[in-house]
């Protein structure tokens, strides 16, 4: 794609970037806005405007590559992450409100597919909040991520708060939050454990959990406190007997 210089700025083309999703996003996001205010929904539209100001400051790190943009817009993510997840949280739908309010038909009908063609369901456990845990081989250590099942319920995921490394969480407590274009959730540890990863992929294309929400859209990476809580959790037949009971 060719380039044309105006007043120092380098515009690259829109058609074939990266960041096209996130205007389409930010797109979204203003129609939500708009409907919001006008049912009086103030905190939840003052929310969705720090996602619009945040997606295009993201853009702007890519598009518009002035001497300062890159370094004034990352700052500016940085003081308005904080203030959106802030909002977030009074009205967050937590992970098993997907059971209910975003699970559709034809989002169960795209996992049930995943069933059959995926050889990864075999080494995992399930949670009934639609989170998967795989123990690594060393018999310590486990990956987090959530269902494909959760992922198509969520739709166009925008914004994923990760967890600090080296905190200490307990099984069923909250260790980050998803964001898509029509609801947030928070994503649950399976386990007790100590943190020892978070896949930082995702602060800059949380859109890896809808394109590969059981592998590369991984979580968060635990060290097991007792590998024995594993035990609880659903193997592959019994989380998907779950599923479909919940899309009847």
């Amino acid at each position: 794609m060719g380039r044309a210089r105006t007043r120092g700025f380098a515009y690259l083309s829109l058609r074939a970037h990266p960041r096209v999703t996130e205007l389409l996003a930010v797109h979204t996001s203003i129609i939500i806005v708009c409907a919001q205010l006008t049912s009086n929904s103030f905190s939840t539209a003052l929310a969705n405007c720090c996602s619009i100001v945040l997606n295009l400051l993201r853009c702007c790190r890519t598009v518009l590559v002035p001497p300062l943009t890159m370094s004034a817009a990352a700052a500016a993510v940085r003081t308005l992450n904080p203030l959106r997840t802030r909002l977030w949280a009074a009205q967050r739908v937590s992970s098993p409100a997907l059971r209910t309010a975003y699970i559709s038909r034809p989002a169960f009908r795209d996992c049930r597919r995943g069933f059959s063609q995926s050889s990864l369901w075999q080494a995992k456990k399930y949670t009934e909040q639609h989170e998967w845990i795989e123990l690594a081989g060393d018999g310590k250590t486990a990956t987090i991520g959530i269902t494909e099942y959760a992922a198509n319920a969520l739709g166009d995921v925008v914004f994923a708060e990760l967890p600090t490394v080296d905190t200490e969480v307990a099984s069923g407590e909250t260790i980050g939050a998803v964001e898509s274009v029509k609801s947030a959730s928070d994503i649950l540890s399976p386990v007790t454990g100590k943190i020892i990863e978070a896949n930082t992929k995702l602060e800059e294309s949380p859109k890896i959990i809808n394109e590969s929400p059981e592998d590369k859209g991984w979580f968060a990476k635990i060290e097991l406190s007792d590998p024995t809580e594993l035990d609880g959790l659903m193997e592959k037949k019994e989380y998907q007997a779950r599923v479909e009971e919940e899309a009847e």
